[in-house]
């Protein structure tokens, strides 16, 4: 996966924030996985993937529905983004373990 830019956290956020809370987890894994298998393809092929994006976190999200703008004080949205970085922190534990 492509280097994690705020971007990616807001983005992949919003992308759950479109979703009840009871798919959040499954979705920011799935997410990951596939910007993780995305940026793999780009580097090999040298184009972006059409269903996965270019290997960043913000393009696979953004193929996604996505819910509005959030305020960065609303509550949906810090719950969202704080489960994006532990799911985040999860994914680059088992990659380094």
């Amino acid at each position: 996966m492509r280097a994690i830019l705020p971007g990616d956290l807001h983005a992949a956020a919003r992308a759950l924030m479109a979703r009840p809370p009871a798919e959040w987890r499954p979705l920011a894994d799935r997410l990951i996985a596939e910007a993780h298998m995305a940026h793999r393809i780009v580097k090999r092929l040298g184009r972006m993937h059409p269903g996965l994006g270019d290997g960043s976190l913000m393009s696979r999200a953004m193929l996604c529905p996505l819910r509005h703008e959030a305020h960065p004080s609303d509550r949906l949205f810090l719950a969202a983004l704080t489960l994006t970085l532990g799911r985040l922190l999860r994914w680059y534990d088992r990659m380094d373990g």
